[in-house]
């Protein structure tokens, strides 16, 4: 089945970057629909694929010299750090508190209610025209803080979510808020996996599933590098399409997932 997990991985983290969004948001509730694993392996799966496609996918990006606001990307790099390493905190939490079923149906729960979010705000904008804003940075920081902090906390990137809250922050494309976007899952990823560090989640994930999870980032690195190549080839109308593809698919598992946790 290893090697079924890892192909599966590689085409979702290529799809993914193409609409300039994490693997995860596939990953973490397809995972808890098809494999053993319980919440907290499933969640480091899907980081370390998250991490290792998004990074490849930034790294893409500067390689092809993408143009993209550096203030901007600093800032929402703070924010996306603070809100990562308090997403991982209060999952911990709630992991203490709760049964492994309970903790898997909140995240799905409230993962199933952000995305229904961004597929009404998806399909609204694409009425009308935006004109590109930069908002105060007592609006933006916080923003991106809560963003990040959903994200860790569901066991995603944030993808979709991220893509939303840029678009809606700078009245910018799906296809330009594609490199932001990677830019936050990065950092907040990255902040989430100092942190499992820190609080000792990492070592409750059986050794066995390392090698599986290696595996796996080779597969994210892969689907970052093939999908942002794409994202760079394709016109904004094509990269917007595959967006609300994927985000109706991703709606559709995660409902699956909540429906099945209920009647369990």
């Amino acid at each position: 089945m290893g090697i079924f997990y890892i192909g599966i991985v590689f085409l979702i983290c290529t799809v993914c970057a193409i609409a300039g969004i994490g693997g995860g948001v596939i990953i973490k509730p397809l995972f808890d629909a098809i494999s053993p694993y319980d919440s907290v392996a499933v969640s480091m799966i899907s980081l370390f694929a998250v991490l290792s496609m998004s990074a490849s996918g930034v790294i893409r990006h500067l390689r092809m010299k993408t143009a993209f606001d550096k203030p901007r990307a600093l800032r929402i790099a703070v924010g996306s750090m603070l809100g990562g390493i308090a997403g991982q905190l209060l999952f911990s939490l709630f992991k203490r508190a709760f049964p492994d079923p309970t903790v898997k149906l909140i995240q799905n729960g409230l993962l199933f209610l952000l995305l229904i979010a961004v597929l009404v705000y998806t399909l609204m904008s694409g009425r009308r025209a935006e004109k590109e804003r930069s908002p105060h940075i007592l609006l933006e920081i916080p923003a991106v803080f809560l963003t990040g902090l959903a994200a860790a906390f569901v066991g995603i990137g944030g993808g979709p979510i991220n893509i939303c809250l840029v678009c809606l922050l700078y009245g910018i494309s799906v296809r330009a808020a594609a490199v932001y976007s990677l830019l936050m899952i990065v950092l907040s990823q990255s902040a989430k996996l100092v942190t499992c560090a820190a609080d000792c989640t990492l070592a409750k994930v059986e050794p066995r599933l390392w090698l599986l999870i290696a595996g796996i980032a080779l597969a994210g690195i892969a689907g970052g590098i093939v999908g942002s190549y794409f994202n760079k080839k394709l016109n904004a109308v094509t990269v917007s399409r595959i967006y609300l593809a994927v985000l109706i698919v991703i709606i559709g598992i995660i409902l699956y997932n909540v429906l099945r946790l209920i009647l369990r």
